[in-house]
């Protein structure tokens, strides 16, 4: 690692990086375990409104529950892939495997999508 705050990039150690300012053991535990409490709340009230999302949007639960709750739900890890691939790749990608992996995605939700509710 290099800190270049001056015109000059000096070399630091890990330690050097680390934030001075550190929680205690209790109080990481304390948000923790509440950032749990909240989690369960909101996922509760995600599988609560499954149902009635269906029935307005006029979609199978199946459908809803392969490919609308994952994309929702992954979109803050979506992101981070997307900037993290921007600092690794210089801005360059491989467009078509890009592609590929949404053509192969859009097939199987048109698949789900289209699914009898009874098989």
């Amino acid at each position: 690692m290099k800190s270049c705050a001056s015109e000059e990039c000096v070399p630091v150690t890990v330690r050097e990086a680390l934030p001075v300012h550190v929680w205690s053991t209790n109080k990481a535990l304390a948000i923790m375990g509440l950032s749990m409490v909240g989690i369960a709340l909101m996922s509760e009230l995600l599988v609560a409104s499954v149902e009635a999302v269906t029935a307005v949007l006029g979609l199978t639960p199946f459908f809803v529950r392969i490919i609308i709750v994952p994309i929702i739900g992954n979109v803050a890890e979506h992101l981070v892939s997307v900037q993290a691939a921007m600092v690794s790749l210089d801005g360059e990608s491989n467009w078509l495997e890009g592609a590929m992996l949404l053509a192969v995605y859009g097939i199987l939700g048109l698949a789900f999508f289209f699914l009898p509710l009874k098989l």
